[in-house]
């Protein structure tokens, strides 16, 4: 009824019980790789809600994909350690595959997949069977080469791209032989 109350002839020692960390309510943080050290972030909280700033150690931050034990350990107010794990997940691997178109020129072409350091490549003409040889042609034609991408720290990536090789125009000059008719087939030269 809005009414204040004060306690009076009370004396005494008030002892408030640590919150056994094993009771908490603890969130931690997903992250994806990224090429950099990432620290873990752990929010714990009791049952009824209150925050509670304890202290890591183990594994507190990383930079591979991996999953790491890391220790919450209680303050003044609480008690008891807990266990638990946190995770970094592959990221999403960027690359680029090119397609080739040119003219014949007596030479090999194959594609070119940039992607990050560590990547194991493999490549296929008929998207079935994959091997580490990156094919390449020469002759007039189009062909489709697939590729795909495995890195630990990402998640795989797969595509292709087409090598496109056209015919060499043949240019002809005519030599200035002059032809006389003398009853037999006769070709001028080139």
């Amino acid at each position: 009824n809005g009414s204040s109350y004060v306690l009076e002839g009370a004396s005494g020692t008030f002892n408030a019980k640590p919150f056994d960390l094993k009771d908490a309510v603890i969130n931690v943080s997903s992250y994806k790789y990224n090429g950099k050290e990432q620290d873990v972030f752990i929010v714990v909280r009791t049952p009824s809600g209150l925050s509670i700033t304890p202290s890591l150690s183990g594994t507190t931050s990383a930079t591979e994909v991996g999953v790491y034990d890391v220790v919450i350990t209680g303050n003044s107010y609480t008690t008891g350690s807990v266990t638990t794990q946190w995770e970094i997940k592959p990221g999403t691997m960027s690359l680029y595959a090119n397609n080739i178109e040119t003219t014949y020129d007596d030479n090999y072409h194959s594609i070119k997949v940039s992607a990050p350091d560590n990547t194991i490549l493999t490549y296929s003409t008929d998207g079935v069977e994959y091997t580490s040889t990156n094919p390449s042609f020469k002759d007039v034609g189009t062909y489709t080469v697939y590729y795909k991408a495995s890195n630990p720290n990402y998640e795989d990536v797969s595509g292709f791209a087409t090598i496109t090789i056209k015919p060499r125009v043949v240019k002809l000059i005519w030599g200035e032989t002059s032809l006389v008719y003398n009853g037999e087939e006769q070709v001028p030269s080139v």
